[in-house]
């Protein structure tokens, strides 16, 4: 081997060392400092079975009294529960907070080519629910998911309502096809604006509409106009690439106290073929359409006031037509799409205000 060629080897080496050195520290301190001591407290994570599979379920909170708060992850398959860490500790003061690896994603993956349909989520979902309501003896629980968990989120409330005090949106995605559409004509109009020919040309190439599912130009065009939202503020907003995007996501789920090494990936997302077999599924369904207005439990919706991957007009549009028994519609301030973390205390701020007022209603009834 030559000196350069050693050299380098020798640099590369150290610095993987390093790192991995800086992993196990900063994982340790996170750790000690998550530490849940109070007897009332809880900190569980592990597989329950539902709907016949093994499935990632972990459960924190500082008092296991407090009203429950079911996290449903988007993506599909963009796992958050390995990096709740670097967003939610400030609920657990006030919730016992669950994360929840989706059937097919993250920690609750399945062998071979098993199909996982939306039916299927829902319905464990659902078993979970009650899952959560027997072992922490909880009439009903919050539901609160982001982007394609708030479209989730959205069709178990609009089913089963006397299982929830109430159902939170979070950016939550309405369709496929006409957040799509929305988006592409926001960007078209900021391009346009910018003068920036590039991102012209390439909105020009995705289509204001997107590809029938099974076109392989459906995952291209996607791609393309997502793609785009981080340049402009518009997915997370103080990043400015997807490439950038990716690589805070990575360095979050890098030092997580939860995830193994082999496992940071799983806040990226699943397999290519897992988001497109659901993705596919929901292309036609537009929720104002789909379910419709009349919700039998409180609806809370909140997008970040640049977001346009669930473009906020959308969101907007679908809570003016709303009826329920309560409903609220919150912006978060300086923030987009990524808003667990670009806002998680105004998050906390309409969690205080809009939703746990209803858990201590239903108590005093």
């Amino acid at each position: 081997m030559t000196e350069p060629i050693w050299t380098m080897f020798s640099t590369a080496t150290a610095f993987l060392v390093g790192l991995l050195a800086c992993r196990a520290l900063v994982r340790r301190h996170w750790r000690l400092i998550r530490h849940l001591p109070d007897a009332d407290c809880i900190d569980r994570a592990g597989p329950v079975d539902l709907g016949g599979a093994s499935q990632w379920v972990s459960i924190r909170g500082h008092n296991r009294n407090n009203p429950v708060l079911l996290f449903l992850h988007g993506g599909p398959g963009t796992c958050f529960g390995g990096i709740a860490y670097s967003h939610q500790a400030m609920w657990e003061e006030y919730f016992t907070v669950v994360n929840w690896d989706q059937r097919g994603s993250g920690r609750s993956r399945i062998r071979g080519a098993q199909v996982v349909e939306l039916e299927d989520l829902i319905n464990d979902a659902v078993e979970l629910i009650d899952y959560l309501r027997q072992e922490l003896t909880q009439d009903k629980v919050f539901l609160l998911g982001h982007s394609w968990g708030g479209f989730l989120a959205l069709t178990i409330a609009h089913r089963r309502p006397e299982l929830l005090h109430a159902c939170i949106g979070l950016a939550p995605l309405l369709g496929l096809r006409a957040g799509y559409s929305e988006s592409h004509r926001v960007l078209t109009v900021a391009a346009t604006a910018a003068g920036d020919e590039k991102a012209l040309k390439r909105l020009r190439h995705a289509g204001p509409e997107l590809p029938a599912p099974g076109d392989p130009a459906m995952h291209k065009s996607l791609g393309a106009v997502v793609g785009l939202l981080p340049g402009y503020g518009l997915s997370w907003h103080n990043q400015t690439s997807m490439t950038a995007v990716f690589a805070r996501v990575i360095t979050i789920a890098l030092f997580s106290p939860d995830l193994k090494l082999h496992q940071i990936h799983h806040p990226l997302g699943g397999s290519r073929s897992y988001a497109l077999g659901l993705l596919g599924e929901i292309y036609d369904m537009y929720l104002p359409d789909t379910l419709g207005a009349q919700f039998e439990t409180s609806v809370i919706l909140v997008s970040g006031e640049f977001d346009q991957q669930a473009p906020i007009n959308l969101v907007r549009q679908y809570y003016e037509k709303i009826k329920a028994p309560s409903k609220a519609f919150r912006i978060l301030r300086g923030s987009a799409h990524a808003a667990v973390w670009e806002a998680p205390g105004q998050i906390l701020e309409v969690l205080l205000q809009e939703a746990l007022p209803l858990a201590d209603c239903q108590d005093a009834d």
